[in-house]
C-alpha cells in the first residue's frame, strides 16, 4: 500500500475574500488541497471584506488598511516593495513552516518582497500566472 504524504501549504494571494477569478481560484485551491489532507495556511493583506482567518494576526496593511499621515507615500512605496509583507511573512513561516508556498497575486500589493523571505527559509514557489503582467507589465499586452 502507498503511504500518503501530506503537506503544509501556504497560498499567498492579495485578498483573503473574493474579488474576482483570481481569488476563486485561490479559495478552490485550498478547499481542494484540504479536501485531500493537506493543511492550508493563509497569507493575504488586510481588507475590510476579509473572510475571517486564523492567520489574520500575519497580514499586513493593504492599501486600503492603512492609516495615517504617511498613507499615500507609504502605499506608493509599497506598491514596489512592501516591507511590512516581508516581515510578517517571516513570522508566520517561522510558526508554521509550511512544506511549499503557492502564490496566486502579488504584483503592485504583496509584491516580490516575499521571495527573498521564502528562498531564506528554503520554501519552494509555485506562481499560478492569472494575468499577463509578468509578461507585459504595462497590462496591455500588444505589439507596436
Amino acid at each position: 500500500m502507498k503511504k500518503l504524504l501530506f503537506m503544509k501549504v501556504l497560498l499567498i494571494g492579495v485578498y483573503n475574500y473574493i474579488k474576482g477569478g483570481a481569488e476563486s481560484v485561490f479559495f478552490n485551491t485550498a478547499k481542494m488541497l484540504e479536501e485531500q489532507g493537506h493543511e492550508v495556511v493563509y497569507f493575504t493583506l488586510k481588507w475590510e471584506k476579509n473572510k475571517s482567518s486564523d492567520y489574520s494576526e500575519y497580514f499586513p496593511e493593504s492599501k486600503e488598511s492603512r492609516k495615517g499621515l504617511l498613507k499615500n507615500i507609504k502605499n506608493l512605496v509599497t506598491y514596489f516593495y512592501h516591507f511590512e509583507a516581508a516581515k510578517k511573512l517571516e513570522k508566520l513561516l517561522e510558526v508554521e513552516k509550511p512544506d511549499i508556498a503557492h502564490i496566486h497575486l502579488l504584483w503592485g500589493q504583496v509584491t516580490g518582497s516575499i521571495f527573498s523571505v521564502l528562498r531564506k527559509h528554503k520554501v519552494p514557489i509555485i506562481l499560478t500566472a492569472h494575468d499577463h503582467r509578468l509578461v507585459c507589465p504595462a497590462y496591455v499586452f500588444r505589439n507596436g
